[in-house]
């Protein structure tokens, strides 16, 4: 189990696994590992130790939303996930003045 908890251990461990000359599969089962999902430690880890990372895409919700929408979507801000309570009214605030599309998980 890999999530945002434990990312911070668990790196180590992935790397072990590489060293050894072993594959790491890191799949995700709400998103893209590293886009508002645990795995960008992961990744950094193992680009600096020079192991090979591959990304298979898979399923994206922000780009399915940002398409479907009828939105412009030639540029785009993907904000992720906004704080949950302080900082929150002031980041909605900076997000309104862009006239990009922009894109907000919750």
């Amino acid at each position: 189990s890999f999530h945002q908890h434990n990312e911070h251990r668990k790196v180590g461990h992935l790397m072990n696994i590489l060293d050894a000359n072993q594959d790491v599969a890191l799949i995700s089962d709400a998103g893209m590992p590293g886009i508002s999902d645990p795995g960008f430690l992961a990744v950094r880890a193992a680009q600096n130790g020079n192991h090979t990372v591959s990304v298979i895409p898979g399923p994206d919700a922000a780009t399915t939303a940002v398409v479907a929408s009828g939105l412009p979507c030639d540029r785009y801000i993907f904000e992720g996930f906004l704080p949950h309570k302080k900082g929150r009214q002031k980041r909605l605030g900076q997000l309104s003045e862009e006239e990009l599309t922009i894109i907000i998980y919750e």
